[in-house]
């Protein structure tokens, strides 16, 4: 895209005007996390600082990001997308002076409200948020200050999902993490192993290095010693060139004969020094750059090895840490399971309750047949009466009449105020109510592993304020699935709290 000279100097003035600071006011999501699917609604309310200076001119609420996203480019394509509200993913709001609100994408599960002017804020309501809610969003609240720049805040808000644990899911993590672990070991051993081996070689390369120093001392010892006497050599023809000595060519001390001799002699012996001594140079330089080389060879093997060494204890911090954040707090959540109480009602359910119900369903079946037999053998019977007075027979109709109660009788099984809870063996237990108790109760108490239920008779009062105690899962979830959550159902007829959730005259 290009830009003329005009465009070019207008966003520059722009940049120079603009700053970005931390917002002033609040930024936040009611809820912060989100069950896809599940939630019925989330806020997202961005409301800028009543005593910031200057007048609001727009505020901006957008998606920033999906979870784990961050970091990542958008393509320009889904970039214009968004913008023109392709798909039915919130994409951003803005409202602008004279409260004018616009939203990205039109749709009617995203509601938006607010205002620019006093008490400023913008709140956009998304309807049963999915996976796409989750992530990232963004508030910019554009303002000018008494001085006539542009300023713009931002603050972040992030939305999380809501992580459902069930027995399954724990179960499956349990084997996740079992079936894991070895693997994790072998590397971990490996690893160590790796870090041995490289301790190892360098303590060689040490080793190596010591000896050559040693050998490059001696050396030095020996190119020393030649040095010294060669100057004293030296020392000695310079006496004789200077008349300081003598040399006898027989004895081959320094005499004050022969000088001619003696001059030959010193030259031969002073050019066999020199060409000695250059060869002695030679040697040291020689010496000198082979043990620069193999010192500066060892160096680097020592530096490769250090860098590998540290590489590996890098990568085993990693590792451990990798290990520690991704499994011990899934472990610390099953620690906190109370596996044997599971165990034991999962004992319980298989050993007794089970037998129990085929045993009663069995004894049904046999009491059914038994009163089937019994009606077919019965011969049919007249519904009245006969009585005789004087000669004239009379027939004396016969009616049934209905049981007297005091009360309603309920169901009654357990005790909420002791959380001793109702078992197969109580909870076919029934009771006439006492007067003041005209209904029945059923309590329902989970906390996303066991259930426990009790049944009872209440007042009128209690029975009316059910429904607003009760969460609002409760009148239609299926008890199937085990979710944290507490239901009270209330019903005014004879034995109606026969069930979790009662199927008639239930108070709602």
């Amino acid at each position: 895209m290009y830009l003329t000279g005009s465009e070019q100097v207008l966003i520059n003035l722009m940049l120079v005007l603009v700053t970005s600071t931390s917002v002033l006011g609040d930024f936040s999501s009611s809820p912060k996390d989100i069950t896809p699917h599940k939630t019925s609604s989330l806020s997202l309310r961005c409301e800028p600082d009543a005593d910031g200076s200057g007048a609001i001119l727009a505020i901006h609420i957008k998606k920033k990001e999906a979870a784990g996203d961050a970091g990542n480019s958008t393509s320009l394509s889904d970039h214009v997308m968004s913008q023109r509200g392709v798909g039915e993913s919130f994409v951003r709001t803005t409202i602008t002076a004279g409260n004018k609100i616009t939203v990205i994408p039109t749709l009617t599960r995203f509601q938006t409200e607010g205002t620019v002017t006093g008490s400023a804020y913008l709140m956009v309501t998304i309807q049963s948020p999915d996976i796409d809610s989750v992530g990232l969003y963004e508030c910019q609240v554009t303002r000018l200050d008494d001085e006539g720049n542009v300023k713009v805040n931002t603050e972040v808000a992030e939305v999380l999902q809501e992580v459902e644990l069930s027995l399954e899911t724990l179960q499956t993590r349990v084997k996740i993490l079992e079936s894991q672990l070895p693997t994790i070991k072998v590397i971990a051993e490996a690893m160590a192993r790796t870090v041995q081996e490289a301790k190892s070689s360098n303590e060689l390369l040490e080793k190596d290095v010591a000896a050559l120093k040693k050998e490059n001392q001696e050396l030095s010892d020996v190119v020393t010693g030649l040095t010294n006497q060669i100057r004293e050599l030296t020392s000695r023809v310079d006496k004789v060139y200077n008349g300081q000595a003598e040399f006898n060519l027989d004895t081959g001390h320094v005499t004050s004969n022969d000088y001619s001799k003696l001059t030959d002699i010193v030259q031969k012996n002073q050019a066999e020094t020199e060409s000695r001594k250059e060869e002695l140079e030679k040697v040291k330089e020689k010496l000198e750059e082979l043990e620069s080389t193999r010192i500066h060879i060892l160096e680097e093997q020592m530096q490769s090895l250090r860098e590998r060494e540290k590489n590996v204890e890098d990568l085993a911090v990693k590792t451990e840490f990798i290990v520690n954040a991704s499994f011990e707090p899934r472990i610390k959540e099953l620690e906190k399971v109370n596996w044997k109480e599971l165990y034991d009602n999962l004992d319980e359910i298989e050993n007794k309750m089970i037998p129990n119900i085929v045993l009663n369903i069995s004894k049904a079946q046999e009491d059914i047949t038994t009163l089937q037999k019994s009606f077919k053998e019965l011969p049919p019977q007249d519904s009245s009466l006969t009585t005789s007075v004087g000669n004239t027979t009379q027939q004396i109709p016969t009616t049934k009449e209905p049981p007297k109660f005091d009360g309603p009788a309920c169901y009654v099984c357990g005790d909420n105020t002791t959380q001793k809870q109702c078992t197969s063996k109580t909870s076919q237990d029934s009771q006439v109510c006492p007067a003041g108790r005209p209904a029945c109760m059923t309590d329902v108490y989970q906390n996303g592993v066991f259930r426990r239920i009790y049944r009872r008779c209440v007042t009128q009062e209690e029975c009316q304020a059910s429904p607003s105690k009760s969460n609002s899962q409760c009148k239609d979830d299926n008890f199937m699935d085990v979710k944290a959550m507490e239901c009270h159902f209330c019903c005014t007829s004879q034995l109606c709290n026969d069930y979790i959730r009662p199927s008639r005259e239930l108070v709602s």
